[in-house]
């Protein structure tokens, strides 16, 4: 087998390269189903990843305060189940023509995919940028429990106002 191309992603990328490790490692041929088996659980079975495929939202945010406003209001409406709110970085960027620089704080939401529409609807709705960085980042690998407890953690819909949470 040849050695997987970290920068393919037309050709499987990061999931192409998990694939080629655990075959190479044990288990099934790579187009085969296979489970791998993490710290402290076993992985989910590749198959069973579009039943709740689990996210990495990115965003960076210009305040530490805006930062924090954001990542409550997306806990309380229960479209993440784990918001993390790093240090601030040196951002440089180019905005409408001009070389930038500024100081931003990164902001990672776990979620599932499903809900990415609804957390990027609200991260619009209260950032200060009218053009604010949102990736979506697919887990291609964690622990069973780290996923149950992902989907544990965001509501199918959010509750109404004035609805008691689930």
């Amino acid at each position: 087998m040849s050695a997987p191309n970290n920068g393919d992603l037309a050709g499987g990328g990061a999931a192409g390269l998990a694939r080629d490790q655990r075959a190479t490692s044990k288990g099934p041929a790579r187009d085969e189903p296979a489970t791998g088996e993490g710290v402290g659980g076993t992985l989910l079975p590749w198959g069973q990843a579009a039943m709740r495929e689990a996210i990495l939202v990115l965003t960076t945010c210009a305040s530490l305060m805006e930062g924090e406003s954001i990542a409550k209001h997306l806990l309380e409406q229960k479209l993440v189940a784990c918001a993390n709110l790093g240090n601030h970085m040196h951002s440089y960027f180019v905005w409408h023509g001009q070389a930038q620089e500024a100081t931003e704080y990164p902001l990672l939401l776990k979620t599932l995919r499903e809900r990415f529409g609804e957390v990027e609807a609200e991260i619009r709705k209260l950032h200060s940028y009218e053009n604010p960085e949102i990736i979506a980042v697919p887990i291609v690998a964690a622990s069973a429990a780290y996923l149950d407890w992902i989907a544990a953690g965001v509501a199918a819909t959010p509750p109404a106002p004035g609805e008691p949470e689930s």
